[in-house]
């Protein structure tokens, strides 16, 4: 019975915390390959209308945090184009410092991991702190933004 509580069951939380953080890994890297979400393609987008084939489109933008709405909602400023990103009761990333890098570089196991948070626990964030979006935009609210999926 001890060795099923000191070996087995921390051995198991091992093996699925690492699925975890190479899923994470997969995912955002995959994210960072994505097409840039710029002002001339937003426009490009927004022309389209909320009901075009551009609904569940993936890109990615990086800028800094400018303020939250409803308590749900995250508005990222660009350089050319601010964006809303739903979050809803989601899960986030609180993601290491990286100075100087405008968009996060992929991360390796042995660097400082990205830390787990519920939207809703996010104490506070500082005006201008580094932001990293990337997913599908949908049309809502009369405005493309960011949402999150499973």
């Amino acid at each position: 019975m001890v060795v099923l509580w000191y070996g087995i069951v921390p051995l198991a939380g091992a093996v699925i915390q690492r699925g975890k953080w190479r899923k994470f890994r997969r995912r955002f890297d995959e994210l960072r390959h994505m097409p840039v979400l710029n002002y001339s393609a937003y426009r490009q987008i927004d022309g389209q209308g909320g009901d075009s084939a551009a609904e569940g489109k993936v890109c990615r933008f990086t800028g800094g945090f400018e303020s939250i709405t409803d308590g749900k909602t995250l508005w990222i400023q660009g350089d050319d184009l601010t964006v809303p990103v739903f979050l809803g009761d989601d899960q986030t990333w609180l993601l290491p410092t990286q100075e100087g890098k405008d968009q996060p570089e992929s991360f390796d196991p042995g660097e400082e991991a990205p830390e787990r948070v519920r939207w809703d626990r996010v104490s506070s964030l500082t005006e201008g702190a580094r932001v990293f979006a990337g997913g599908p935009l949908m049309f809502r609210d009369g405005r493309w933004s960011f949402v999150s999926t499973k």
